[in-house]
């Protein structure tokens, strides 16, 4: 579908009355000081600032009383806390309202009015409206065997990912396969080299029958049929570069589902 100007906040349109638009997105460096010595370390990759959009239009009201009911509208509409912004029809941003004015032009009887709106995304980065997007994949007996004793096995498949900043991925993996508990699981892109286990240590690391592990690497989180369990995980939180990504999975068959969200800078 073609790409539309489409200005919005939480659902609710500002199109009609947004005629400027402003866009302030600064990177910086972090420097640290190194002591009895001059001059600082910098760090290799810049940090992105908060990105901050400004927003101008004007509302030509039928009377007094429609003017009055738009501003407060508006307002009560942008409210205080972050939510979904948009500017175009195809991606949004997580941001709040960090700025709101408007005043009425001259000898129009207080009837058109111009509004001034910033907002602020701590999150600066812009993200996909198709998402959340997924991705499922069953590991079976019929895979590649890794270890026949305990009943592990792998197998590789491809995630291709068009975003050009990194998607955090939210790992689910169901034990609803004839095997049972599943007792190993292993996650692995071969492409960045990252992995992590869950595994069995004495009575933990087990994934019941029926019951889910899910791994979260936008939070930092391992929560077993909905309960903490850290101690089992071990390695890095995964992620997805633009383009091909080689994914591998290996341990107890089990049903897996990835779900990521799309950024752009």
């Amino acid at each position: 579908m073609p790409i539309t100007h489409a200005v919005s906040f939480n659902g609710y349109d500002l199109t009609d009355i947004i005629e400027a638009h402003s866009d302030q997105a600064n990177t910086r460096v972090i420097m640290q000081s190194v002591p009895k010595r001059h001059g600082g370390l910098l760090t290799e990759s810049p940090v992105l600032d908060v990105r901050k959009v400004q927003l101008q239009g004007v509302y030509f009201g039928t009377d007094q009383q429609s003017t009055r009911d738009k501003i407060r509208a508006v307002e009560g509409a942008l409210g205080y806390q972050k939510g979904k912004f948009k500017l175009f029809s195809d991606r949004y941003y997580l941001a709040w309202k960090s700025g709101f004015s408007h005043s009425y032009v001259p000898n129009t009887n207080l009837c058109v009015v111009v509004m001034t709106m910033e907002f602020s995304c701590d999150d600066p980065f812009e993200y996909d409206e198709g998402g959340p997007f997924s991705h499922n994949e069953t590991l079976t007996t019929g895979d590649t065997v890794t270890d026949i004793t305990n009943g592990f096995y792998k197998r590789q498949f491809h995630i291709n990912y068009p975003g050009t900043q990194n998607a955090y991925l939210k790992t689910t993996v169901t034990a609803d396969q004839p095997a049972g508990a599943v007792k190993e699981v292993i996650v692995r892109n071969l492409t960045t080299g990252r992995a992590w286990t869950y595994a069995r240590t004495g009575s933990a690391g087990v994934i019941n029958a029926g019951k889910s592990l899910i791994v979260d690497a936008n939070y930092f989180t391992v929560f077993n049929d909905g309960k903490k369990d850290i101690k089992a995980w071990s390695g890095y939180f995964n992620w997805l570069i633009n383009g091909d990504n080689l994914m591998e999975i290996e341990g107890t068959p089990a049903s897996y589902l990835f779900n990521w969200d799309q950024r752009y800078a």
